[in-house]
């Protein structure tokens, strides 16, 4: 009996041992299972990933003893699908590793070649600004100035259009990078654009071209030009600005930083007015006609017909000669031939005059060219000739005595 019991209880622990040897089978392989997932989530470099792959193989064949034990403590998973599903894990991170890298490359190779266009530039605005206060203006150091205007210009529309490229990747990369990647490595990639102080070159982009207007002078043309980019730079950042400043900007950051940039926008498309509005005034100051200053469209159009009206008021007061030779200086060298050719149609394209502003200076100058040059016989002799020759005309129609018509009539003999 005595011998029964201590059989029984032998066959107790050993089957409790077993349990437990199976128990802790399934615990010690869920534990490096798990392990080897966790790997794989903060993988950042190709040689990550093979090591892991060579633990997933180790694990594998360490395990394959027990696989229907494994299968049982897996399901509805089972042995197989279980390693076919790490594999496809790693085999994702591997793609999103990959990925990441070239983001990163490629955020670099940009800022690198920004850092250069930078340089350059300001090393041609120096050299812009010295020849500007140079007190020798001889043709050569002219010649020399107009060059170095048109490579600095030429280079700071290569560096605004890397600058808005980086804008346009910047806004890509948002939805490129993978929704697998962990929120430490999303991250680093943040972190690493950061580095680049992109916010920061977007505002030295519009500084830049504000300070280029000031230390040239430009025409309608390259005025017009500007303001494309101006517009073109703004509505890209307007669209996208926003949503770059979540997403690589600390929250506390984000309102300073937008608004920075909007009002460095709208700063630059003022100074592009105030210089419309500027060298249009000068042309006529160059040559000593004195008019109101005007920043606006109504401005302007008050300015130039407060003047016109002046003159035509106060013609032949200071002597026909001298006010002939104003009329002359103003509508036939100026108006008619720069300022009408030249900056009324910008003006009216970027709406800084109206058709009606327009309609009102023809209309002055018209007045002012018929005093200066009255037509040969005045308006009312005109309209007394006309009036004479339509009552005429009337009479003989209304009076005239119709004929009358006999028919011969043929006698048939």
């Amino acid at each position: 009996m005595k011998n029964l019991y201590l059989l029984l209880v032998f066959v107790f622990v050993s089957g409790l041992n077993f349990a437990q040897s199976d128990f802790e089978i399934k615990q010690n392989f869920m534990s490096k299972y798990k392990q080897i997932e966790v790997l794989i989530e903060y993988a950042d470099d190709e040689a990550k990933c093979t090591s892991i792959a060579g633990q997933i193989e180790k694990l594998k064949d360490e395990y394959a003893p027990h696989t229907s034990l494994l299968d049982n403590a897996l399901y509805p998973e089972d042995f197989n699908s279980a390693f076919a599903k790490l594999s496809k894990k790693l085999s994702i991170r591997q793609t999103d590793v990959s990925q990441i890298g070239d983001l990163k490359v490629q955020v670099t190779e940009l800022n690198d070649q920004l850092l250069k266009l930078n340089q350059e530039n300001s090393e041609l605005m120096y050299q812009v600004q010295s020849l500007k206060r140079s007190a020798t203006k001889n043709a050569k150091t002219i010649d020399s100035l107009k060059y170095l205007v048109k490579r600095l210009s030429a280079k700071l529309r290569e560096r605004d259009d890397l600058v808005m490229g980086m804008v346009d990747s910047l806004f890509q990369q948002i939805t490129v990078i993978p929704a697998s990647v962990n929120d430490y490595e999303s991250n680093g990639v943040f972190k690493k654009i950061a580095s680049t102080n992109f916010f920061e070159n977007i505002k030295r982009s519009v500084s830049d071209n504000m300070k280029f207007m000031r230390v040239t002078i430009l025409t309608a043309d390259d005025l017009n030009e500007i303001r494309g980019q101006q517009n073109e730079m703004s509505a890209r950042w307007q669209k996208v600005g926003p949503s770059l400043a979540k997403v690589y900007l600390q929250s506390k950051q984000q309102a300073t930083e937008v608004n920075q940039i909007n009002n460095l926008f709208d700063e630059w498309r003022q100074q592009i007015d105030d210089q419309v509005w500027e060298r249009v005034y000068n042309i006529f100051e160059k040559k000593n006609i004195h008019l109101l200053q005007f920043k606006s469209g109504e401005e302007f159009t008050n300015s130039i017909s407060s003047f016109v009206q002046d003159e035509i008021k106060n013609y032949g007061v200071k002597g026909k000669d001298e006010s002939d030779k104003t009329y002359t200086m103003f509508v036939d060298s100026l108006w008619f031939k720069e300022v009408e050719p030249e900056w009324i149609p910008y003006l009216l394209n970027d709406k800084m005059i109206t058709e009606a502003n327009k309609d009102s200076l023809d209309n002055r100058i018209k007045e002012w060219k018929e005093k200066v040059s009255p037509s040969e016989f005045p308006l009312w002799i005109i309209y007394v000739v006309v009036g004479i020759i339509m009552i005429t005309v009337l009479s003989i129609v209304i009076f005239r005595k119709p004929v009358k018509v006999e028919n011969d009539k043929t006698e048939v003999n």
